[in-house]
C-alpha cells in the first residue's frame, strides 16, 4: 500500500503532465497560428499590391480611351473638312467643265485656289500673261 504522501506525489506528477502536454499543445497551436497569420499577411499584401496595379491599369486605360475618343473626334473633323473640300472641288471643276470647257485647272489657278481656301482673303497673284489668273479668281 501506499501512503499519502506517495498518493499525492503520483497525483501532482499526473497534473503535472497534463499541464505540460496542455501547454505543449498551446504553444504548438500558437505557433501554428502564427505561420498561419504569416500566410495569410503576405497574402493580403500581395492581393493589395495586386489591387494597386490593377488600378493604375485602369486609369492608365481611361487615359488611353479618353486621348483615343480625342483622336478619333479631330479625325472626324478633318474627315468631314477634307470630304467638303473634296466636294467643293469636285464643283469647281463641273463648274469649269461646263462653263468654259476646261479639263484642268492650270497650275496658278489650283495655286491661288488652294491658297484662296487656306486665307479666305486677298491675293496678290503673279502669273504669265494667258496662264489663267482672273479665271482662276472669278470661278472662287
Amino acid at each position: 500500500m501506499s501512503t499519502l504522501q506517495e498518493v499525492q506525489q503520483r497525483q501532482f506528477a499526473e497534473d503535472h503532465q497534463r499541464i505540460m502536454r496542455a501547454l505543449y499543445d498551446s504553444v504548438s497551436k500558437n505557433n501554428e497560428l502564427h505561420i498561419q497569420l504569416r500566410r495569410m499577411k503576405e497574402e493580403l499584401v500581395s492581393t493589395a499590391l495586386r489591387l494597386q496595379v490593377a488600378t493604375k491599369i485602369r486609369q492608365d486605360d481611361e487615359n488611353t480611351i479618353s486621348s483615343l475618343r480625342r483622336v478619333a473626334e479631330e479625325a472626324r473633323t478633318e474627315a468631314i473638312i477634307a470630304n467638303k473640300q473634296s466636294h467643293e472641288a469636285n464643283e469647281l471643276i463641273q463648274s469649269l467643265n461646263s462653263n468654259f470647257k476646261i479639263k484642268k485647272p492650270t497650275n496658278i489657278q489650283c495655286l491661288a485656289i488652294d491658297e484662296f481656301k487656306k486665307r479666305q482673303s486677298h491675293l496678290i497673284i503673279n502669273a504669265e500673261t494667258g496662264g489663267g489668273k482672273t479665271l482662276g479668281i472669278n470661278t472662287i
